[in-house]
């Protein structure tokens, strides 16, 4: 951790970028779809019949829409939702709700990491300029969001 300040406070650099995830902030959960699960009795309030659980059907939908986006432009949680529609065949309603709701949960479940929030406020302290990137499907107001509820500001 003190060649990690070290780093971070060294003179010779007037930025600092951080990765959002796993750097910066945490969620409980060991994979990331286990998120899903707690949306299953979200989704069958909307009345789809089929043998596919939310979680199956989304786990599927950004696999599907990172192999149709991946490489040429950023997977967004509308293009996964977009997938998610067609294959759950929910409505445009359902697909709106569901995608409010799995930002709530992930904005909720999100916590910061000790150690990235000790090198962010040494950055901060040493003037640097701090960048925070991120490889999330989440809007960037989530996003927002997320880093505000977590503590950190001013990036």
């Amino acid at each position: 951790m003190s060649k990690l300040i070290g780093s971070v406070s060294d003179s010779n650099f007037k930025a600092v970028s951080f990765r959002l995830e796993d750097v910066l902030i945490m969620t409980p959960f060991l994979q990331k779809n286990c998120l899903f699960m707690f949306m299953e009795e979200d989704y069958s309030m909307f009345d789809v019949s089929g043998k596919k659980s939310f979680t199956e059907l989304r786990t599927a939908a950004e696999e599907a829409a990172e192999k149709k986006y991946g490489v040429r432009t950023k997977v967004t949680l509308e293009k996964v939702y977009d997938i998610f529609a067609k294959l759950s065949k929910i409505s445009p309603e359902g697909k709106k709700r569901l995608m409010e709701r799995e930002c709530e949960l992930i904005e909720h479940f999100s916590f910061p990491r000790e150690c990235g929030k000790t090198l962010f406020r040494e950055a901060k302290r040493n003037k640097k300029r701090v960048i925070i990137y991120s490889e999330s499907v989440y809007p960037r107001e989530t996003i927002q969001a997320i880093l505000e509820n977590c503590g950190y500001s001013t990036y």
